[in-house]
């Protein structure tokens, strides 16, 4: 008899409500919205194979989610898993593969690469000894 005085009072006594569950705490659409388009850009460019522009969008996705942590944007419920899934995913990005820079005429030239001296006197990396004699 208790149970159904109980029952009854918080509303559970044999009506017919619809009872929402809690959706728990929320991220704001157009924070989210933003997050979600860094993260898919991320993900467009390791797809397209370029790693230094995934690279790239990582780092503007960290700093987007260190932003919206500093502003109180993300409810406290989801900081441990959402900064270790941001920390995780830019960890987790394959080396950049950017190639050489090239000069302006699109040439390579020789400079550093241990040819000696201006008298030809220098090391000679990549020769025998036999084309000097």
């Amino acid at each position: 008899m208790c149970s159904a005085v109980v029952l009854a009072s918080c509303g559970g006594g044999g009506e017919k409500e619809q009872q929402q569950a809690d959706p728990g705490p929320q991220i704001e659409r157009a924070v989210a919205d933003r997050l979600a388009a860094l993260s898919d850009q991320v993900a467009d460019r390791l797809a397209a194979q370029d790693t230094c522009g995934a690279a790239g969008s990582a780092s503007e996705l960290t700093a987007a989610a260190v932003a919206a942590v500093n502003e109180r944007k993300i409810p406290a419920a989801y900081l441990e898993d959402f900064l270790g899934a941001v920390n995780e995913l830019e960890a987790q990005l394959p080396p950049c593969d950017q190639p050489p820079p090239q000069d302006d005429d699109g040439e390579d030239d020789d400079r550093g690469r241990g040819r000696g001296d201006e008298n030809g006197k220098g090391k000679g990396k990549g020769r025998d000894k036999e084309d000097h004699e």
